[in-house]
């Protein structure tokens, strides 16, 4: 448990808060920053409520919104901070009180907001009515402020500010009898995504509104004017028309840019941005249904499909027909839909439609099915052979430990899931040994971070509730934000799929650890709050797919939607190995969610009905926000960075995200405009239209933190383009043999530094020296039976006594026994006498010519002649023997 640097604010409710939603902005500092509620963007501001009708502006780089249409509900009256006394997926409700000001006799009263400067005397808990009678009875006090519920009385007043939400007086008597103040009133609003109206609820208060615009005309009369109406038609000199409607007859003056009415009301007042005539006509025949609250429910109907439901209470239980807007993605899924089509609004995200009901049925019919494997596996038996022999290179592969403060969580997960889908190709392979080499290395990497027993653990947060690593708490730049609940799904996604793939092998380990990851799992994917984590920490179902960025004053956003989906692919693998239908369903109902929305609102095709050119000739979006999207990244501007962080990382979901029809406009794209780097993923991108090229194209790049080149073959060997055909059923090892004597084949490399640093000893396919190191590494293998005897590292190049070792220990082999050497890094140039005496001892000619950084491998025989041997400066040599078998025993050659 550790408190977190950042307080809600603003909210009536407690702990789980819903700290990556739409509306979170509320509650964060002052809670004024501006958020979407589309298709408005709006703002508690100080006065009231903001409401944006933005321009949407579509430049090469970005889609933006234009507020210079804007409108502020407010009042006459001085309101108080707003208060957050309802929220839900789909709405939010906020308060501001009126603050009245106490009769207080000899005391002078600022205008609401403002907050003294001087020397604090005391202070006093209470309404802002109890700060009058102390002060007025005290000789030292000059004054006061009242504030969240607190009077804080002043020895001496030397100015003042503003500040939003207190009271101030000074004082001029000293008096007692103070009178109590009237009952205040209040201001209601009641946001809701996808409101064509934005709402207040007024009780015994004045209303006001504002515009940015000056006012030409309310109801046909020439501003100045005053009218008594309850529908309000205001044209603005920049030409733009607002409705206004109120639930009963008021009377309004209007001036300048302020209509206010000319006594208290306490009733409904809406107002809505008109675009047409006959938009206009039906906003004005649906005005009268409010939306107050809202419910999403989803399950399972079918094998690949679902239904989502949104349904909406309406204020005072009200009959009438709710109107509200549709997104693409809606409109897609909508089931029996009574769309209003003369309602048109232009958003960020596309234009809106209106919808009447207060339920919308969305039939989501693209459940994915894909599990553990490609659905299309390998055709060649010659590709499957190359995969295998390079995961059997990496049976060993170990990131290591999690170690160190500020460790960054986001990028040691990306790693350890290599090794995952290390192993379940393994699996698939039928390699069972090396899929348990694989997992053993999972579990001894997963279970510190599970259990705590690393510097940087896992603490459960309380203050906004949820898990967040120790030392992100510390400072918003640690692991990319964690600690403010930025990207939770994307880090522990990939813990979570690691920990699937774990438990698909070993269901024990599964049971004992499935407490510790179910926190993990509600921490993100939570079906409903239940004191500890919110519902679905990251999801917006209303816009169709999940935010990232957490607790900050801004925008929501979200950059890597293709890892967004990992998080929920693994949660719906997590739930299949362990036989949670609940938790699997879940997770295919939000995995579904999510690739939709990437489809739509992400990729951008030639035939998007969401984005105009030029922006959409990139055919991605590199970051979408509340309020528009750009092509970049947080991290780099390059074109291949933008389009990978959409796409990785590949695993077989990442099938049903990227479709042919899009990537062969997106692939050109890219390749005419990147730069150098990611060259494993854009060859991955490339594979999904071009997967002969991408195979060809694959064994001369380098790999980054999230790709192994087994892994990547694996993709593009199971890419459908690659054309229809029996899946290759070859698996790994082939049958073994059963004689008494059983022919060997083993394989030595080596690389120098310069030609990529390894060593690698093999016997038939497996690693039989797990980690060498710098230097002379060497495998001496059972005379009669070549099974590994013992193993040893030189390091020639940094260790003065090294040289000495080496020949010791080669003097140590008997004679007759194989051994097998490899140089990794460097060894020492030119090389020592003792290293020349020791090789040459194996058979060796080619000793004296090792240089500086050189790769070389030998198959020696201690007291005979080498069986074969490798040099080369700048490349990887590789050498091959196969030991048979002569009378039942073990031959050399």
């Amino acid at each position: 448990v550790k408190k977190h640097p950042v307080t809600p604010e603003n909210y009536e409710s407690s702990r789980p808060y819903k700290t990556n939603q739409w509306f979170t902005v509320l509650g964060i500092g002052d809670g004024t920053s501006q958020f979407g509620s589309m298709p408005y963007l709006v703002s508690a501001t100080f006065g009231g409520l903001q409401v944006c009708s933005p321009s949407v502006i579509t430049t090469l780089g970005a889609v933006s919104s234009d507020c210079t249409n804007s409108i502020q509900l407010g009042a006459t009256d001085h309101l108080a901070r707003h208060r957050i006394t309802t929220y839900d997926d789909l709405t939010a409700t906020i308060v501001y009180d009126v603050i009245v000001q106490p009769e207080c006799p000899g005391f002078t009263y600022f205008a609401g907001g403002y907050d003294l400067q001087g020397n604090n005397l005391f202070q006093v808990e209470g309404d802002v009515e109890s700060c009058c009678a102390p002060c007025a009875k005290n000789v030292s006090c000059s004054g006061f402020t009242w504030y969240n519920g607190v009077c804080y009385m002043k020895t001496r007043v030397t100015g003042s500010v503003l500040s939003f939400g207190r009271v101030s007086s000074t004082k001029t008597t000293i008096l007692g009898n103070i009178a109590e103040p009237d009952a205040p009133g209040s201001v209601t609003f009641p946001i809701a995504h996808g409101m064509p109206y934005a709402t207040a609820l007024y009780k015994e208060v004045t209303p006001s509104i504002m515009a940015t615009a000056q006012i030409k005309s309310i109801n046909g009369k020439t501003s100045p004017a005053q009218v008594t109406d309850s529908v309000f038609e205001v044209l603005l000199n920049n030409g733009v028309t607002w409705m206004f409607y109120t639930s009963s007859p008021i009377t309004v003056s209007c001036s300048q840019n302020t209509i206010s009415s000319t006594a208290k009301f306490t009733g409904w007042l809406r107002a809505a941005r008109v675009f047409t005539d006959a938009g206009k006509a039906e906003l004005t025949k649906y005005k009268n249904a409010i939306p107050v609250s809202g419910k999403i429910d989803y399950g399972i109907t079918g094998d690949t499909s679902a239904q989502i439901t949104f349904t909406w209470e309406l204020y005072d239980g009200s009959s009438n027909q709710l109107l509200m807007m549709s997104l693409k993605h809606h409109r897609d899924m909508l089931l029996n839909p009574n769309l209003v089509n003369d309602l048109v609004v232009p958003s960020t995200k596309g234009d809106m439609i209106g919808v009447v009901g207060t339920t919308w049925t969305l039939n989501e019919n693209g459940l994915p099915t894909i599990s553990w494997e490609s659905p299309h596996g390998i055709i060649s038996c010659n590709q499957k052979d190359t995969v295998f022999q390079e995961l059997a290179n990496l049976e060993y592969y170990d990131p290591g430990p999690f170690q160190g403060h500020n460790a960054s969580v986001y990028w040691y997960d990306k790693g350890i899931w290599k090794v995952a889908r290390l192993a379940l190709i393994a699996d698939e392979f039928g390699a069972t040994d090396i899929a348990t080499s694989l997992r053993q290395t999972l579990r001894s990497r997963l279970e510190p971070m599970l259990m705590g027993d690393v510097d940087n653990p896992w603490v459960y947060e309380p203050t906004w509730g949820g898990i967040v690593t120790n030392d992100s708490l510390d400072s918003f730049w640690n692991d990319y934000g964690a600690g403010w609940y930025d990207d939770h799904h994307f880090h522990l996604g990939y813990i979570l799929y690691c920990v699937s793939v774990i438990a698909k092998g070993d269901q024990a380990w599964a049971q004992k650890f499935k407490p510790r990851v179910l926190d993990l799992l509600r921490d993100i994917v939570n079906p409903a709050a239940d004191g500890y984590f919110p519902s679905a920490r990251h999801m917006d179902f209303f816009v169709g797919h999940s935010w990232a960025g957490g607790v900050f004053a801004g925008p929501r956003n979200q950059e890597s939607t293709s890892e967004a989906i990992n998080a929920y692919y693994s949660t719906y693998l997590f739930g299949l190995v362990t036989g949670d239908n609940h938790i699997r369903d879940v997770g295919r109902v939000l995995l579904a969610t999510e690739i939709r929305g990437a489809q739509t609102y992400w990729h951008m095709p030639s035939s998007t009905e969401i984005y105009t050119e030029p922006f959409k000739d990139h055919k991605v979006v590199g970051i979408l926000w509340e309020d528009g999207a750009n092509y970049g990244t947080f991290f780099s501007a390059a074109p291949q960075c933008i389009h990978e962080i959409q796409m990785l990382p590949y695993s077989p979901i990442t099938e049903q995200l990227l479709t042919p029809s899009w990537v062969e406009e997106q692939f050109p794209v890219l390749e005419k405009t990147r730069t150098p780097g990611w060259e494993d993923l854009v060859t991955a991108n490339q594979a999904v239209i071009q997967p002969q090229q991408a195979w060809n194209n694959i064994f001369n790049v380098s790999f980054g933190a999230g790709t192994t080149l087994p892994d990547t073959l694996y993709w593009i060997a199971t890419r459908p383009s690659n054309g229809n055909g029996v899946k290759c059923s070859k698996l790994y090892p082939p049958t073994p043999c059963s004689g008494s004597c059983c022919p060997i084949a083993v394989e030595v490399d080596s690389a120098g530094l310069t030609a990529g640093s390894y060593a690698r000893f093999k016997r038939d396919y497996r690693i039989i020296f797990p980690s060498p190191g710098r230097g002379f590494n060497l495998v001496v293998l059972g005379k009669g039976t070549n099974q590994v005897t013992k193993t040893a590292t030189f390091d020639t190049y940094g260790m003065s006594n090294a040289s000495q070792a080496m020949l010791d220990f080669v003097n140590s082999v008997q004679t007759g026994q194989s051994v097998l050497v490899a140089i990794m890094d460097s060894a020492a140039f030119p090389p020592a006498q003792p290293v020349i005496q020791a090789l040459q001892l194996l058979g060796a000619k080619q000793a004296s010519n090792i240089g500086f950084r050189y790769s070389y491998a030998l198959i020696g025989v201690k007291g005979g002649a080498a069986i074969a041997e490798q040099i080369s400066p700048t490349n990887v040599v590789s050498i091959t023997h196969q030991f048979n078998c002569l009378n039942n025993k073990m031959k050399l050659n």
